[in-house]
């Protein structure tokens, strides 16, 4: 009896085996690293797409390397893909209608999200709490040729505050002027506020609007697109491929999130993803939050230029890879 049951284990462990083998020799051989992409991330939940897509493996299984460079903002992500320090960058739609103008040979390759809680305007907290009429009169300090700039202009008209005196600054000028108490209030990203309420000890009054989003775009420049179109093609599959496990995975995608940054941002880093949608996309509500965001610019800057985003919007890398997520029509 135990002979028979030992010849029956032997042959399921052979047939076992043998599928093994057969599976082995039918499996794909996984793709060697070949292209190299360097990406201008944000030091943000702002780039989590790409974040999940290179802690996963995602890139290396289309055979990418990924070399990331970290910036604070989306302004400098996208300046450092103008300055050609990197091929491809997270940035999102306000930063691309202010350096279009000057540079028509970017592209945008997708939508990556949006946020409704990207800025926050900072005052010293009072006796009493203070309200958006309280900055009537005052110095509202904020960065020029910003995301936050628009948002503060914005912010003015929503609460009809009149005689509010803008200034810009680089933003580290811009917190330490508030810091001294040489402006009354600040227009920020909400990234830097979470920076500096871990750093400082004074009260502050937060106003977090949400009638503000922002979509976050993936842009590259003309000759990256033409030159390397197959390696962005497999590069924005992955960053499909990381959409989905967010979405079918949300607890095992936000673990992976707070690794990257650590445990002393964990805090902060929560509340930035609780904020953030990731959709991969080219719909018609990106192309009109181009449009908006230029019609603000031109007031702001007093520019009379306009440009056309459609020819600076490339469809058919994502097409091929997430065809019913380009509704823009061309």
């Amino acid at each position: 009896m135990v002979s028979k049951y030992f010849k029956i284990f032997i042959g399921v462990l052979i047939a076992v085996f043998c599928i093994m083998i057969v599976n082995d020799e039918l499996r794909p051989p996984e793709k060697k690293v070949s292209v190299t992409i360097e990406l201008g991330v944000q030091d943000s939940v702002n780039s989590a797409l790409a974040i999940i897509a290179k802690q996963r493996g995602l890139f290396a299984k289309h055979g990418l390397r990924a070399n990331f460079k970290v910036f604070e903002s989306d302004e400098s992500s996208l300046k450092a893909l103008i300055d050609n320090e990197v091929q491809v960058a997270f940035s999102s739609t306000i930063p691309f209608v202010i350096e279009s103008f000057e540079h028509d040979d970017l592209r945008l390759l997708a939508g990556t999200g949006f946020t409704d809680k990207a800025h926050v305007v900072l005052v010293k907290k009072a006796d009493e709490r203070s309200m958006p009429s309280d900055l009537e009169g005052q110095i509202v300090g904020t960065v020029n040729d910003s995301a936050v700039s628009i948002f503060l202009r914005i912010f003015i008209k929503i609460h009809n505050i009149p005689n509010v005196k803008v200034e810009y600054y680089d933003e580290d000028e811009l917190v330490a002027k508030f810091e001294k108490g040489e402006v009354d209030a600040i227009a920020i990203r909400a990234e830097k506020y979470e920076e500096m309420a871990r750093e400082t000890e004074q009260d502050l009054d937060v106003f977090t609007p949400d009638f503000f989003r922002l979509y976050g775009i993936l842009a590259s420049k003309k000759e990256s697109v033409t030159q390397k179109k197959e390696a962005l093609q497999r590069f924005v599959k992955a960053l499909v491929e990381a959409e989905k496990f967010i979405y079918r995975n949300p607890v095992r995608s936000k673990k992976v999130i707070f690794e990257y940054f650590g445990v002393g941002r964990k805090e902060s880093i929560a509340k930035e993803w609780e904020s953030y949608r990731y959709i991969i996309s080219l719909g018609e509500s990106l192309l009109l939050a181009l449009e908006s965001a230029q019609r603000l610019y031109k007031e702001e800057a007093k520019e009379e230029k306009s440009v056309r985003f459609l020819p600076l919007i490339d469809t058919e890398i994502l097409r091929k890879e997430k065809p019913y997520g380009v509704t823009i029509r061309q």
